[in-house]
């Protein structure tokens, strides 16, 4: 408007469909409107047909012509993924509404989009490489328009399409094709150079694909914005009637923490989902607790769903709404984040990073700030004890080498933040957890993680590596319960709580148990993954084609385990009632059960 106020016009609740993406122009519109020199904007789906529709923003700024693209460009990319960026932009003195004051869509006009377009144009292939290429990401992504300087990843590719496509892609060019490769060149022009170039391929391992980051570069990456302050604690919780805002809460162990906040307290959860409406993210926890046979209901009484996202500004809340409810809460848990362990750090950064960011930013808007429970991960410390060293509580983030893995450094800066804004008076704790797996109550388990995928594996082609080294498996359940317990601690300000087994039991032991249920058989470990390659050469559809990127060629480039030191944690439970279960045949039977549904059930297994 003339005085300066910005008005968002136009913000229905609907979606469009761009390149096999549903998107929602009111999101981008909002994240327009956080650029100081755009006064209002709205976003339309433009063209004749569905293949050419293409996003186009119209925007009311100040900025000219010339540079509104490309300056409002980049300011989406910080902030949106790359598939809910606009085509063309149009710049207009004022956006045409109609006589009741909203915005006309019918009267914006239409961009010559061929030569407003900021994407790339259709290239089509020129080269036998290219064509090849170009066959392989239409078969995989099943789609016919793909140009090669289309990104992999804009056009509907992910990590499990890309572990897949790279299996193939080796095989029809007989290059040992890092994973990393793909994302590091993810056009098909790109990648048709790299192959032709043979430059890290013929002789690369194709297991190294946790590429490192040494923890000084992720030092400058990890800086606080300077705006975000923070009141005086709040009263300790647990409080009676406690609000807490959860983010995460239909993952893996978000939904674990759920449960144990509705059976462990009597606190108000505000749930944030991504949902078109708070009916539709009701619906979505009931399915994630059916699902994972949690026997608690949802009391509407104590849950609150909050439409949101991690990777949009105030989370996509309204500000009047984000200020509201960080000002009403007593505890933040933050337990949301993308997990994908192939992909590099820029493309976690936004849901990771800035989403750790707007957790903060929610801490700081009322008078007095709420205690911050971040759920971090054991892999931003574990490398620190490469060298024998034994990882502590107190183990700091610095420290000599590199933390590999996109995911663990994004989590690593994350929780560098976390301690920033503590220094600013923030009361916060972390849970790093190691690795979690089923619920040791019901066998649940993420069919896609690490754990289920190795066993999985295991079971499909009826043998296991020989390894002696240990593993330290920490039951869901029992993390959640004990992220509970100890954050409502008094004193707990400041704590970090590596929450890992503090009992680590043997591979060897797993696998003996495993037998118990099922026909297996141990082999050498080079063998064991050999087998696994052909397996998954010979069907690259194969499920287990994500695990074979994760396993070294041989024991000796294995990395070692760190040791920890749980001392505090053991007691810590113990105190708090909380045993940790063994992961003997009994178990292992419930988490097959759920892994392969028709695996039998067992009744005189041992262990008992």
């Amino acid at each position: 408007m003339t005085d300066g106020t910005i008005e968002f016009l136009g913000r229905e609740d609907f979606q469009v469909k761009i390149r096999g993406h549903r998107i929602e122009p009111g999101e981008i519109e909002a994240a327009l409107g956080t650029h100081p020199q755009v006064t209002c904007a709205a976003v339309l789906a433009q063209g004749e047909n569905q293949k050419e529709k293409r996003l186009v923003a119209y925007v009311q700024t100040d900025l000219d012509a010339a540079r509104a693209p490309h300056v409002l460009q980049e300011h989406l990319a910080e902030l949106l993924p790359a598939y809910m960026l606009p085509a063309a932009y149009v710049r207009l003195d004022a956006l045409p509404v109609t006589p009741n004051g909203k915005l006309d869509r019918k009267a914006l006009p239409v961009p010559d989009l061929s030569s407003n377009a900021t994407e790339a144009k259709h290239v089509a292939p020129s080269s036998a490489t290219e064509r090849k290429l170009a066959t392989l990401w239409e078969e995989f992504l099943e789609r016919t328009d793909i140009g090669v300087e289309d990104d992999f990843f804009s056009v509907g590719g992910d990590s499990l399409i890309a572990a897949r496509l790279v299996l193939r892609i080796r095989k029809v060019f007989a290059q040992n094709l890092p994973l990393t490769s793909l994302f590091e060149h993810s056009t098909i022009s790109r990648l048709a150079r790299l192959l032709d170039s043979g430059t890290k391929t013929r002789d690369s391992d194709p297991a190294a694909d946790m590429r490192g980051i040494a923890t000084s570069e992720l030092c400058r990456r990890a800086v606080l914005p300077r705006e975000l302050s923070f009141g005086s604690s709040s009263t300790p919780w647990p409080g009676d009637k406690a609000n807490i805002f959860l983010t995460g809460a239909t993952g893996f162990l978000g939904a674990a923490i759920l449960e144990a906040l509705l059976e462990e307290t009597d606190a108000h959860v505000f749930c944030m989902v991504r949902c078109k409406n708070e009916r539709n993210g009701i619906q979505r926890l009931e399915d994630v607790f059916r699902e994972r046979d949690i026997p608690t209901s949802l009391p509407g009484s104590r849950v609150t769903i909050v439409p949101g996202d991690l990777e949009k500004p105030f989370f996509g809340m309204e500000r009047d709404q984000f200020v509201r409810l960080g000002a009403e809460t007593q505890a933040i848990i933050h337990c949301g984040a993308r997990v994908q362990y192939v992909y590099p750090y820029q493309r976690l950064e936004t849901a990771n990073v800035r989403g750790t960011i707007e957790a903060l930013r929610l801490a700081g808007q009322g008078e007095h700030s709420p205690r911050f429970i971040h759920v971090s991960t054991s892999a931003v410390v574990s490398p620190a004890g490469a060298d024998g060293t034994l990882v502590t509580d107190a183990t700091p983030l610095e420290f000599p080498g590199e933390i590999p893995g996109g995911y663990a450094q994004t989590k690593w800066v994350a929780e560098h933040l976390v301690r920033q804004a503590g220094e600013r008076g923030l009361d916060f704790m972390v849970f790093r957890p190691g690795t979690l797996w089923a619920d040791s109550r019901t066998g649940f388990l993420n069919r896609e993680d690490f754990p289920s995928r190795l066993v999985e594996a295991c079971l499909a082609m009826g043998v296991a590596p020989d390894m002696h080294t240990e593993i330290s498996i920490l039951p869901v359940d029992t993390a959640a319960r004990a992220i509970v317990a100890l954050s409502t601690q008094p004193d707990a300000d400041g704590r970090t709580w590596n929450l890992l087994n503090p009992t680590p039991v043997s591979f060897r032991s797993c696998i003996a148990a495993l037998r118990d249920v099922a026909d297996i058989h141990a082999i050498p470990y080079p063998q064991w993954r050999e087998a696994l390659a052909r397996a998954c050469t010979q069907n690259p559809d194969n499920r287990l084609a994500p695990l074979l990127p994760m396993m070294p060629p041989s024991l000796e480039t294995m990395p070692a385990p760190s040791r920890w030191e749980l001392t505090r944690l053991r007691d810590a439970l113990k105190s708090a009632g909380i045993s940790i279960p063994v992961p003997d045949a009994v178990f292992l039977t419930r988490c097959l059960q759920h892994l392969a549904p028709s695996f039998p059930e067992t009744s005189n297994t041992s262990g008992e």
